[in-house]
């Protein structure tokens, strides 16, 4: 038996073999995993129930997310404000905690596995708010205006991009969020656990810094990306000929 992240590895088992794609747990499933590993046998205090709901949500229905989150925070005082602080913390949870090791160490490794023309371009969106569906066309016309795609042979530069974005998606380092009729990626998102890795090594590598007011330490988060990358995408729009259906 053999377990990849890289669809292209599974695929390349050839016919005799057997795919089983893993589903991300429902909601449902996930609360009960997160609330084994957390809680135990303890009783559930009730001002903690919106908060752990929030960070099972956070960890996107994968389930070493949520039983390293869990088994961190069943080690934690049951107080908000005690779970508050790793829910705000998370990126530096993951690079600090050794709870977290395995999850950053999985994530690290499909990171460092990417072609060098793809980390930038994987890094780049992280600059996206919390939970933003990328429209495709945004996305690829802004890698070629940050020059981060490459020309190959006889491929324009969004149709190079395009196959970048694609294999991103078969790394599940990007999730699929909406098609078009034709089955072509029509919106996509970064999963919580893998954008507050990327802004780690984003800071790490001196790629970008993200500011969030609602830390203080940092400024101007959400609002003040999606506003820099919105004019951007909006110049583009202005000046890009290309028509990508």
């Amino acid at each position: 038996m053999l377990s990849t992240r890289i669809e292209n590895v599974a695929s390349a088992l050839g016919d005799g073999s057997r795919l089983f794609p893993l589903e991300r747990l429902q909601e449902k499933e996930a609360w009960e995993l997160f609330s084994k590993k957390a809680f135990w046998k303890e009783p559930r205090p009730p001002e903690l129930q919106k908060l752990a709901r929030k960070i099972v949500e956070k960890c996107g229905g994968l389930p070493l997310a949520i039983v390293s989150l869990g088994s961190l925070l069943s080690l934690k005082d049951k107080a908000a404000l005690e779970w508050n602080r790793v829910y705000r913390n998370l990126s530096w949870q993951l690079t600090n905690d050794q709870m977290l090791e395995r999850v950053k160490h999985i994530l690290l490794l499909s990171f460092y596995d990417l072609p060098y023309r793809l980390k930038h371009c994987f890094l780049y969106c992280c600059m996206f708010p919390e939970d933003y569906l990328i429209h495709r066309k945004q996305l690829i016309r802004l890698w070629v205006a940050e020059g981060f795609v490459e020309e190959t042979g006889k491929l324009t530069m969004e149709e190079a991009a395009e196959d970048y974005l694609k294999e991103l998606m078969h790394r599940n380092m990007l999730q699929v969020v909406k098609t078009n009729e034709f089955g072509r990626v029509k919106t996509c998102r970064m999963h919580d656990i893998v954008r507050e890795m990327a802004l780690s090594l984003s800071d790490e590598e001196k790629f970008c810094m993200i500011y969030d007011e609602k830390q203080g330490k940092k400024a101007k988060s959400a609002a003040c990306q999606s506003t820099v990358v919105e004019k951007l995408f909006n110049l583009l729009q202005i000046y890009c000929s290309v028509s990508l259906v």
